[in-house]
């Protein structure tokens, strides 16, 4: 599976990040992360990608906690699987 160099512009983490994971499995991870089982969300994505847990545990730590919303500054983001928030330019998916 091909992947491709994240970096968020807040914190300056950097990760691998595959280029095609199916939509009910972002939607698993996402629903993990925001259920608070961040160990799920990382083995769910180890399970469907060849993600380092490095990268699994750097992309879980920048999935927004509510789904539309920053979770750093709450501010309203676009109907996007990966985007940079536009208020404080942190990375989220």
């Amino acid at each position: 599976m091909d992947s491709t160099c994240v970096t968020c512009p807040a914190c300056g983490a950097s990760w691998a990040a595959p280029d095609a994971v199916p939509p009910e499995r972002r939607q698993l991870v996402a629903a993990l992360v925001r259920a608070h089982h961040p160990i799920g969300a990382i083995a769910q994505l180890r399970e469907s990608t060849t993600l380092t847990i490095r990268d699994a545990k750097a992309i879980t730590l920048h999935i927004s906690d509510t789904p539309g919303q920053c979770h750093r500054c709450r501010a309203t983001l676009a109907d996007e699987p990966e985007i940079v928030c536009p208020s404080c330019n942190t990375k989220s998916g």
